[in-house]
């Protein structure tokens, strides 16, 4: 028992040790976030009166980029971030990489423009983010077969008043059915967990889901998959 104590302990150090997380700049504010929401802010979304709450420095493997994330996005948002900019992104070397955010407090004024740069009606299916993995995933996308690769990311365009099937897994998988609706945000989904929202998908707006034995489609986190766009390469 004290052995496999002692086991679990030793991955879950060396798993903290692969993330690196600084504050390069931290300013005292009042705001808080009480829901725990940490929205992507584009280049193109006026800053000029959201509060810069603090500006980190992330780093560590390539294959713990969604720790990464998830640690700066548990240090800031205690401390009233609701929103990021990702000012830079750096491959260190083969194995490591350099995340620099900045995060700010926004109100709802600002959110509202920042939704006017989100892609809209836009399927992006995600690769596993094991980049030294040259293991592809198989789906179909309305009957047709199609594969990502790790580190790459696919788009597919659902017309307005139509409808895109996803499946994995062949018959005994599960199929998703996603429609295309005015101003609706884009949908991001993986065959691997990463960046999940709960536990599986969880079909809606618009989205239905039946899973049944093998294959299992899930959903990323919207603000999480926008900033994967900034990191992974588009596979055409």
């Amino acid at each position: 028992m004290n052995k496999l104590i002692l086991f679990f302990t030793f991955i879950f150090v060396n798993f903290a040790f692969c993330q690196e997380v600084e504050f390069i700049t931290k300013n005292d504010t009042l705001t808080t976030n009480k829901d725990n929401y940490f929205g992507y802010l584009f280049k193109e979304t006026d800053l000029s009166n959201a509060k810069l709450v603090a500006k980190v420095k992330g780093s560590g493997n390539i294959n713990t980029f969604s720790g990464i994330f998830q640690k700066i996005k548990y240090l800031t948002t205690k401390i009233g971030a609701n929103s990021f900019f990702i000012e830079s992104y750096t491959k260190i070397d083969a194995q490591n990489i350099e995340m620099v955010f900045l995060t700010y407090n926004c109100s709802d004024e600002i959110f509202e423009k920042n939704f006017k740069n989100v892609p809209k009606n836009l399927i992006y299916v995600i690769g596993s983010e094991n980049l030294s993995s040259e293991k592809t995933q198989n789906f179909k996308i309305n009957g047709k077969k199609h594969q990502i690769l790790s580190g790459k990311y696919k788009r597919f365009e659902v017309k307005i008043g139509e409808e895109l099937k996803i499946n994995k897994g062949g018959f005994a998988g599960m199929t998703l059915w996603i429609k295309g609706e005015e101003e609706k945000g884009s949908t991001f989904v993986s065959f691997t967990g990463l960046g999940l929202m709960g536990g599986g998908y969880n079909p809606a707006n618009g989205v239905m889901g039946i899973a049944i034995n093998t294959g299992t489609i899930n959903r990323v986190e919207p603000n999480f998959g926008l900033l994967l766009l900034r990191v992974f390469e588009e596979q055409k």
